[in-house]
Order: structure tokens, then C-alpha cells, then sequence
């Protein structure tokens, strides 16, 4: 689709109309990360299959730079969203913006191996400073000093001060994080790329109601770990986001009242276990739900079938 992004007002008139039709469609669209499932679920459905959301990062402090009005939370739920519903979800890295800091990447850089079952990005590159950005239109705020792109150098043979009202990319001073902890994240991204094909993370509910996790990333020991009535209660909390206090909120909705201490103990296993993502006190799962016919039966316990 030529949109550059979807009219969320086609969900319920466009999509539709789509998925009736008797076509062999695969469709790639521009879309928000912060759809819902149900949403994605619309989009699979009418062969929307291919899907490039805004992501662009996975730190909250750095998505508020960006003004992209969500968490990294939201974002990782999509990408989680989108593997289960069988989306090829494309995204990337954007790094460089003014008021970034180093402990904004070295924290994303302590979580990645949690995501390696989850769709990799195309790669971490360093925004470009592009005419009619917020970042050009108001040098105050990180650029003030810019030249067009040198290469238009090359192309364009009229004297710079005309160069500058023709072209649309521009050079400006680097902000953000730059040196070893760039470079430390191009190759965690690679990392990534590299353990995604042989990672898996795959949840199912036994027999008395309990969450049971297969972890066969390649960043972690192979296991199958059976949750308690509790833990499983807030790890399906999860599965939308939320922060402890809305998890110990609803425990207690459903009779379950567990302390303070008790519900940020269980949290910080799922997250020091790589079970959930955290950042900034909101916490999301992580596993995939495994499909029915690929559970089996081993020493009598339920696990998903080899891949």
C-alpha cells in the first residue's frame, strides 16, 4: 500500500471487504505499534501480512524523545502480537537524538537476549537530519549547525548556498550515543538476527489451569518451567502490560491478595528469567502461545513438539 500509514478507520471498513474476497492476497502496510491484537488479528485476517509498525526503539525515555506517544512495553507487545498471529513484522533501531543518554542503550542492551524468539530488527542506524523534521524546523532543540549531505556534492554541481534550499537530507554535529556503545549496539542487533531462526518461547495452559513455558532461545538453558496458581495469574496479567500495582489489583479483584513484596518478587523472577520485559515499572510477556497440535506428552508432562 502506498499509504504512509493506515487509516485506522479502515479496520472495520477496508479490512473486512479484504478478507471476503476469494484472492491470494499478501499485503504490506505501514501501521501503528501500538495496535491491539484484536486489531492485528483483523489485519491477518484480510491478508495484510506484512506490516512495518513505528517502533524505531525499545527504551521508553528514548520514545518520548521521539514524541511517538508510546512505551517500550507497547512496542514489544506488538512485536510478541505479531509473532503469534504469523506476521512478518519489519522494523528498526533509531539512535542519535538530542537528550539520549548511555544508560538508555546499555539497559536495552542487558534485555535483548529475552527477546531473540521475537522478530529482530533490520538493523540500528543513526536518524537522519531530513528538511521539514522537528529537527530542522526548530535548530534550538539538538541541530543547530547543519550542511547539506555531502554527497549531494556529487551530484548536484551549484554553489552550497543554492545547495541548501534544494536537497532534503542534511549533515549536522552527532548527539546521542556514539563510540563503543554504538558499536556494542550494531552488534547486539546482529546478535539477534543470528539466534532469532533457533529461539522459541512457547506458553500453554495445563490441565489445572497453570501456565507451563518451553524456553528454547539460544541465549538461555533449555527448560520447561511450571508456573504456580499465583505466578500464572500474573503472568497471563501481563500479556497486556501493566505495572505491579495494576497486577496486585486485579489479583485481589479475583480473590487473590498478595503483598507488596510477594507481587514485585514474582515480577522480578519473570524479568531476571527473561519471562517479561521490563522498563520504566511496566511489564509486559514475553512466550508465544503454542499451537494446540504441537503439544505432546514427555515423562507425563505436556511440552511443545520439537520445531
Amino acid at each position: 500500500m502506498v499509504d504512509n500509514i493506515l487509516d485506522m478507520g479502515y479496520i472495520d471498513k477496508v479490512m473486512p471487504e479484504l478478507a471476503a474476497l476469494d484472492c491470494d492476497l499478501r499485503i504490506h502496510y505501514e501501521i501503528k505499534s501500538n495496535m491491539t491484537r484484536e486489531q492485528l488479528g483483523r489485519l491477518r485476517d484480510a491478508n495484510v501480512l506484512f506490516v512495518q509498525p513505528g517502533i524505531e526503539s525499545l527504551s521508553s525515555h528514548v520514545l518520548r524523545l521521539m514524541e511517538k506517544g508510546v512505551s517500550s512495553a507497547h512496542n514489544v507487545r506488538m512485536l510478541r502480537d505479531g509473532m503469534d498471529l504469523g506476521l512478518s513484522v519489519t522494523w528498526n533501531i533509531l539512535y542519535g537524538f538530542p537528550g539520549e543518554t548511555d544508560e538508555d542503550y546499555q539497559s536495552l542492551l542487558r534485555k535483548m537476549a529475552s527477546l531473540e524468539h521475537l522478530q529482530p530488527p533490520t538493523g540500528a542506524w543513526r536518524i537522519a537530519l531530513e528538511r521539514f523534521s522537528p529537527y530542522f524546523d526548530d535548530p534550538s532543540i539538538g541541530f543547530m549547525f547543519r550542511t547539506p549531505a555531502r554527497f549531494y556534492e556529487l551530484i548536484y554541481n551549484v554553489p552550497k548556498g543554492e545547495l541548501y534550499d534544494l536537497v532534503y537530507l542534511f549533515d549536522g554535529s552527532t548527539r546521542g550515543i556514539a563510540g563503543p556503545l554504538e558499536d556494542d549496539l550494531k552488534q547486539a542487533v546482529r546478535n539477534w538476527a543470528e539466534a532469532y531462526p533457533r529461539s522459541t518461547l512457547l506458553y500453554w495452559i495445563d490441565d489445572q489451569g497453570r501456565v507451563v513455558i518451553e524456553d528454547q532461545r539460544a541465549s538461555w538453558p533449555e527448560e520447561v518451567i511450571e508456573l504456580d496458581e499465583l505466578q500464572s495469574n500474573v503472568y497471563l496479567d501481563l500479556f497486556q502490560g501493566a505495572g505491579w500495582e495494576g497486577v496486585r489489583r486485579r489479583l485481589a479483584d479475583g480473590g487473590q491478595v498478595v503483598t507488596d513484596e510477594e507481587a514485585r518478587k514474582i515480577l522480578r523472577y519473570f524479568v531476571d528469567r527473561g519471562l517479561a520485559f521490563e522498563d520504566e515499572g511496566r511489564y509486559v510477556s514475553l512466550a508465544l502461545e503454542v499451537d494446540p497440535y504441537r503439544r505432546k506428552l514427555v515423562d507425563g508432562r505436556e511440552v511443545a513438539a520439537s520445531r
